[in-house]
């Protein structure tokens, strides 16, 4: 079965492009302490920069907060 392909709008082309989901490490800081959060970018096949689509950023805090929870000992629902 062939892999269908994702194409959203990339603010750096200035056209619809297909991307391509990776993870990325990001470094946060909460409370005074400094975490390793593991996160979900889309990167655009044309030229290589990250794009804004449209859910990536909630599925990310979603992400980061069970993260958090699960670093700190804390309750996950």
């Amino acid at each position: 079965m062939a892999k269908e392909r994702m194409y959203d709008f990339c603010t750096h082309c200035r056209d619809d492009r297909a991307y391509t989901l990776r993870k990325k490490i990001v470094k946060k800081e909460i409370k005074d302490k400094t975490f390793d959060f593991e996160i979900t970018v889309a990167i655009c096949d044309e030229c290589g920069e990250e794009m804004d689509i449209p859910g990536l950023l909630d599925f990310n805090m979603k992400a980061i907060d069970e993260q958090y929870r699960r670093a700190e000992g804390l309750v996950i629902k």
